[in-house]
């Protein structure tokens, strides 16, 4: 075998070599390819990912401003409500006070009543006694009847007016 012959021989076992390194980096490159290509699905998908997430960040953050101003809304209607429950207390222990004043001044009219009923009575007695006495002795004086049912009536009058007086005095 000569020179030639044996660069030959090397010319294409190197040939093979290169051959099957280049089918070698071949299978690589596809291989590689197909990885980008899946990385490029990945990272598609991720940026659809990632914009999806910012929309929803962005709406969570819309909600969480509109549910802070609903806060501060509730608050202040919060706010409104104890300032109308504490009106409402301070109107129920006026209201109590003014019913116990009330019940006091109503027993104090009625403690006047009665005393100004036995005097009305004690007087219609006195009248009753005139009307006896006088169909007793006075059969025929019909104008003393007349002046006994005025005076009655005046009395009833005035009974009349000292209770109104009684009420008004009271308040």
């Amino acid at each position: 075998m000569n020179e030639h012959d044996h660069e030959y021989e090397e010319a294409l076992r190197m040939k093979s070599f290169l051959e099957l390194e280049n089918a070698k980096f071949k299978n690589q490159l596809e291989t590689l390819t197909r990885e980008l290509e899946g990385m490029d699905i990945a990272i598609s998908s991720a940026e659809r990912y990632i914009a999806s997430y910012e929309g929803q960040n962005n709406e969570s953050i819309n909600n969480i401003e509109k549910l802070k101003k609903l806060k501060e809304t509730r608050i202040s209607e919060i706010d409104e409500l104890h300032l109308s429950i504490k009106a409402v207390k301070e109107d129920k222990e006026a209201s109590l006070k003014l019913n116990e004043t009330l019940k006091d001044e109503l027993s104090d009219i009625i403690d006047e009543k009665s005393s100004v009923m036995k005097k009305v009575d004690a007087i219609q007695n006195e009248i009753d006694k005139i009307i006896r006495d006088k169909e007793i002795k006075f059969p025929n004086l019909k104008w003393y009847s007349v002046a006994l049912k005025k005076v009655y009536k005046e009395f009833v009058d005035t009974q009349n007016r000292m209770e109104v007086a009684i009420m008004f005095r009271k308040r």
